[in-house]
């Protein structure tokens, strides 16, 4: 395993992965596949994704660009990720979202215990606790 958490992942490999052509090819390719029955094509792939999720063992090393990571961390990003982006398209629609409390938690928490990692706990601690603003475009991604 090369890459020892969902926190690692964020703070040291996750650029690695971000190329803005490529993001936006995935997005165009993602619109393709939903196709004209978006529900049902979302409902099926959860069904086949929680299959596969449940029958790996718990060790499981997930690949990443040559790198592992565990599938438990891996899965904490990838809900990190749903969570935003959910966000994101409800902003950009204008359509409410419903996201349970405890997985916007976990983001949360995800991404402190990141900003702790590169060294911007303490900014991020003020800000939540009103002590101090972040910085204009201050990201720990």
């Amino acid at each position: 395993m090369t890459i020892e958490s969902a926190e690692a992942y964020y703070s040291t490999v996750y650029l690695q992965f971000t190329d803005a052509a490529a993001v936006e090819a995935r997005g165009v390719e993602a619109g393709v596949w939903l196709g004209g029955h978006p529900v049902a094509q979302v409902t099926a792939a959860l069904m086949r994704a929680r299959a596969a999720i449940e029958s790996q063992p718990e060790n499981r090393i997930v690949g990443i660009g040559g790198m592992g990571i565990r599938l438990s961390d891996y899965l904490r990003t990838r809900v990190l990720e749903l969570v935003v982006h959910t966000i994101d398209l409800s902003r950009a629609t204008g359509i409410p979202h419903t996201l349970p409390e405890t997985t916007i938690a976990e983001a949360v928490a995800l991404m402190s215990s990141t900003a702790v990692r590169k060294g911007s706990g303490e900014q991020v601690l003020l800000a939540l606790t009103g002590r101090d603003e972040l910085p204009e475009g201050f990201s720990v991604v």
